[in-house]
């Protein structure tokens, strides 16, 4: 599903793990702890707290859902992302699986 089709108001995709993160972690759930750790280390970059900044504002004048596109959303970036932006004052409303996106759309405020 694109972008368009997902009808999102935002996409932060400068705040996702590296592609080489996500390419060593392969949805393999013996790698999460791991996985964690290093994306917890990735957000510390300027880019990225710029990034949750940036979501953390959103979070004031709207509601903010994460988008994600695993199957398995217990071991998912967006459920370190979201741990993340609560700690630092983004209160996330919700999580929605991109694939559903088409039947549970009207988000007021999404991003991926």
């Amino acid at each position: 599903m694109s972008k368009e089709e997902a009808a999102l108001d935002d996409w932060m995709k400068d705040i996702a793990p590296s592609t080489e993160l996500r390419e060593w972690f392969d949805d393999d759930p013996q790698r999460w702890p791991e996985f964690q750790r290093r994306y917890r280390a990735e957000l510390l970059v300027q880019q990225h707290q710029d990034e949750l900044d940036r979501l953390r504002a959103l979070t004031k004048r709207h509601t903010v859902t994460l988008v994600y596109c695993a199957r398995d959303e217990t071991h998912d970036d967006a459920v370190v992302l979201k741990r993340r932006a609560v700690r630092q004052g983004a209160p996330i409303a919700s999580f929605a699986r991109r694939h559903d996106l088409g039947r549970n759309g009207g988000f007021n405020r999404s991003m991926q």
